[in-house]
């Protein structure tokens, strides 16, 4: 079987129209958040050369050779209705950007509502599986792990499962697509420039991959330990009135301390991941910004790039690099979530009695009995 985390999102993909509602309002915030990166081209403008007719401009970039002929239309006919003042055609322009940031902040909030309807459903479909399963199960397969085990892995591992399916539905997707929508406003304006910039994309990825790995198998074994910690306290707490009787006191506190600290020392051992992830990925990202920035420098000194494209091509791509920060995070909770969710499909993989709406579907119905009931050969065991 594939990815046992990657194989639950279908769970979430069962929700088809709430997935598009979804979709549909994180596109028109991400390409609000992108025409308003592109609008500080006229803002530079204005700004680094207070003497500019924005309208005389605009028409300059129109006929632009390479301009879409959509585009120059669209362009032209703005440029008759900007003021030739400089001062309210800034106000103007900064007019725009808040009305773009009404309709993204509108649509993200629209995402988030249905991603989190979506997460809370699959969860409460999760739930009921194992318990589900959990109840029609063998009994000697259920004591076997415990069931302070398996309630662990219906109350808490479902939960953190739930945390990676938000983390990719909701907002991955929302910085996916501001980032991409970041760095193709980069690509259009100095796809020279931002092809610089995204040189160190492979070893940020090598560096996920790697802290991956190690947050996962810690999370597993934590989850583990936490569901022993949840056992014992069910035991003393339940029992209390044995332990009491027994003057059990200190042999219930000794154990519970050394579970306690096996479950600390696997916290301990995604400290260090968790920690190092974000700080380094930031590192190389900014020494990214900074190559382009000593890149664009040399060529705004030779006379080659305009100040004003130069600052947009670069605030873009510390936006795109800002939007895709939180991913470092986001990578930690699906690791997380991996562990969880191998817990959970561990419990699905128990046997089943053939009793209820389990029984096989080809079994004879049995005839009335009318003379005895005998027993030949029959066994059994305490569990």
């Amino acid at each position: 079987m594939a990815d046992p985390f990657w194989h639950s999102t279908r769970t979430l993909f069962e929700h088809k129209r709430p997935i598009v509602s979804a979709l549909l309002g994180a596109l028109p915030s991400s390409a609000c958040f992108g025409a308003g990166l592109g609008l500080l081209l006229p803002i530079f403008e204005l700004l680094l050369n207070q003497r500019v007719d924005l309208g005389v401009w605009l028409r300059e970039k129109a006929i632009a050779p390479g301009t879409p002929d959509v585009l120059r239309d669209l362009i032209a006919s703005v440029a008759e209705r900007v003021p030739a003042d400089p001062f309210w055609a800034f106000v103007l322009v900064m007019v725009v950007v808040a009305v773009l940031s009404i309709i993204g902040s509108t649509g993200r909030f629209i995402a988030e509502m249905v991603t989190l309807t979506i997460v809370h459903r699959a969860g409460r479909v999760w739930r009921s599986r194992l318990f589900r399963r959990l109840i029609h199960a063998p009994l000697v397969q259920v004591l076997r792990t415990g069931t302070a085990d398996h309630i662990s892995r219906v109350a808490i591992d479902v939960r953190v499962m739930g945390v990676g399916h938000q983390a990719i539905l909701g907002r991955a997707i929302a910085n996916i697509f501001n980032g991409a929508a970041a760095f193709i406003g980069a690509l259009i304006l100095d796809w020279q420039l931002t092809l610089i910039a995204l040189v160190g994309t492979p070893a940020i990825a090598i560096l996920l991959r790697k802290f991956g790995k190690r947050i996962r198998k810690a999370s597993r074994r934590a989850l583990q330990h936490r569901a022993h910690m949840i056992g014992a306290l069910n035991e003393a707490m339940g029992g209390l009135r044995v332990v009491k009787v027994h003057n059990a006191e200190g042999y219930e506190r000794r154990r519970f301390n050394t579970i306690n600290k096996a479950q600390f020392g696997q916290e301990m051992r995604m400290r260090r991941a968790k920690a190092l992830a974000g700080p380094l990925i930031e590192t190389l990202a900014q020494i990214g910004v900074m190559v382009v920035a000593g890149v664009a420098a040399w060529l705004i000194f030779r006379g080659d790039r305009s100040p004003s494209s130069f600052m947009t091509v670069l605030t873009m791509i510390a936006a795109g690099a800002v939007s895709l920060k939180p991913l470092t995070a986001l990578h930690t909770q699906i690791q997380e979530a991996r562990a969880a969710a191998t817990r959970v499909y561990e419990v699905l993989g128990l046997d089943v009695e053939p009793t209820g709406i389990d029984a096989p579907r080809d079994a004879p119905p049995v005839p009335r009995n009318r003379r005895e009931v005998g027993f030949d050969h029959v066994s059994f065991t305490y569990p």
